[in-house]
């Protein structure tokens, strides 16, 4: 994974199949607001805190 430039989301639940991802073309409003509150951060990488930001992507709106 060394040639990736950025970060990588990893969607791993047990249980309920979970709605599609946010970028995901069939998500919808509810499926946003499951992933507001659902996504993951591998702890393999190490978070970029000058990468951080308020800005909303715009697949989340």
């Amino acid at each position: 994974m060394d040639d990736i430039d950025g970060y990588v989301l990893i969607t791993a639940f047990w249980g309920s199949i979970t709605p599609p991802e946010p970028y995901d073309a069939r998500c919808d409003d509810s499926g946003r607001e499951f992933w507001r509150g659902h996504a993951l951060i591998s702890k393999y990488f190490e978070i970029e805190k000058e990468s951080i930001t308020k800005d909303v992507p715009e697949y989340w709106k």
